[in-house]
């Protein structure tokens, strides 16, 4: 969760993470596709933010962690 309370979630199996907006489930979105090249994920499977809003993602099938920031 970033400091304005939204969720974010490694979504796998479709190559992408998830930013959930809000609790109703309808304001989301989502980044990242399917390769190794920038912006592009092969098994995201965590992730971590720091206190400035960068967002760090772990990748099982991309060695090492992918910065973005917000």
């Amino acid at each position: 969760m970033d400091s304005a309370g939204r969720i974010y979630v490694a979504d796998t199996y479709n190559s992408r993470i998830v930013r959930i907006d809000d609790m109703s489930g309808t304001n989301w979105t989502s980044f990242g596709t399917y390769g190794s090249d920038v912006a592009q994920f092969s098994n995201p499977s965590g992730i971590s933010i720091d206190a400035a809003g960068g967002i760090y993602v772990m990748d099982e099938g991309i060695p090492g962690w992918s910065e973005w920031t917000t």
